[in-house]
């Protein structure tokens, strides 16, 4: 699935492992997302299943 949807699965991987190798604070990447003037978007959220 991973080329047919242009590697998005791949981006969350290396999303996740950042903010793993970050720590591990959640809380701060979900507020980092929610705040527009950020540039950061959580990976992965964006089709239902």
């Amino acid at each position: 699935m991973g080329t047919l949807h242009g590697g998005a699965n791949q981006e969350v991987i290396e999303m996740l492992e950042a903010i793993r190798a970050d720590g591990g604070n959640t809380q701060k990447y979900i507020e980092m997302a929610k705040n527009k003037a950020s540039g950061f978007r959580l990976m992965g959220f964006g089709h239902r299943v």
